[in-house]
């Protein structure tokens, strides 16, 4: 057996007919928010329904029933921290810029417009490199997004107006984005809010296609700015974290509980061998979980909420693995 899946419990199969369920994001170690609904129409359309499901179990718990739940159907949602609201990410869609929140009982929504922010007719927004995260308690959110090749944080609150706040944020650079209009420099990362609520921080990998990064390690990197003070506070630093030869990073996760990085990998050599890593915030020690041989890559990489084990899609399935961090403790 493949040594990633010899470590790792499944948790949950999707059912074979009768509804969908897409997962909506940890609500503690043993729940998750998922939304789901049936694959036959009910009286002319689909019921969607948010549910709490407890894992391996399967047992639910109806939360709410809205049609306008319906959103995160075809996108990713981000609950906020008092599990009473789910954001949109339209990273699962580029083709979608605005915002959309709905209360996980079905009762409330709200809408923040991004494409109303033009530079010019011929721009528009890429939303890159980070989910939405949520700050101020639950009440606003932060993303970063690109225009004419300047890096911008979008920023909307459930309390305030319902166009998107733009803070400028300086041009875009290797740290955080391409030389031209599609940042595919800046593959995947994660903000982090300070508890002052105003200093946003970030972590991130980039994309480097030189032969000594391709084959010895990945190029990370950290950056902070805050939202009062936007370009003149940013900050960034570069680090390198040694894999495996040949071996590439596709996506990465932090958790903030145990302030670890996790990332999924490939092996150039073979692209159906796929690992996944943790590692201290700063890169160094790192360890490899285990590996798994499919033509198929592993996805959805995520963090439990204690930030002690990992859950990552699989086979069409969903999976935990235990992290196992260097007993010494962590000096940040």
């Amino acid at each position: 057996m493949d040594s990633l899946l010899k470590n790792a419990v499944r948790v949950y199969t999707p059912p074979q007919q009768g509804r969908h369920v897409r997962f909506l994001g940890w609500r503690t170690d043993t729940t998750q928010l998922a939304v789901e609904w049936p694959t036959k129409l009910a009286k002319g359309r689909y019921v969607f329904r948010t549910i709490e499901m407890e894992l391996p179990s399967g047992k639910r718990r109806p939360l709410g029933e809205n049609i306008d739940i319906a959103l995160f159907s075809r996108t990713s949602g981000v609950p906020s921290p008092n599990g009473k609201w789910v954001l949109s990410s339209p990273l699962s869609n580029p083709e979608v810029t605005d915002l959309t929140a709905v209360t996980l009982d079905g009762k409330q929504k709200r809408h923040w417009a991004v494409d109303k922010h033009k530079i010019s007719d011929s721009d528009r927004w890429l939303l890159v490199g980070s989910k939405p995260l949520w700050v101020a308690n639950g009440t606003a959110w932060v993303m970063l997004a690109f225009q004419d090749k300047k890096l911008y944080a979008l920023t909307g609150s459930l309390l305030g107006d319902p166009l998107a706040r733009i803070i400028p944020l300086g041009t875009s650079n290797n740290a955080t984005g391409a030389y031209s209009l599609w940042p595919d420099t800046i593959t995947s990362g994660h903000l982090i809010e300070s508890p002052d609520g105003d200093l946003i921080r970030g972590v991130g990998r980039v994309n480097d296609y030189s032969e000594r990064l391709k084959t010895r390690s990945a190029l990370f990197w950290r950056w902070e700015f805050r939202l009062s003070q936007g370009q003149r506070s940013r900050r960034e630093t570069p680090f390198e974290v040694p894999f495996p030869k040949s071996e590439t990073v596709l996506d990465i996760a932090y958790s903030p509980q145990s302030q670890r990085l996790a990332a999924f990998t490939f092996a150039e050599s073979d692209r159906e061998r796929w690992s996944i890593h943790t590692m201290r915030l700063d890169g160094s020690q790192r360890l490899c979980l285990g590996t798994v041989t499919s033509p198929y890559p592993l996805e959805e990489l995520d963090w439990l909420p204690s930030g002690k084990k990992l859950s990552f899609r699989y086979d069409n399935a969903l999976w935990v693995v235990p992290d196992a961090p260097p007993k010494q403790p962590q000096i940040m």
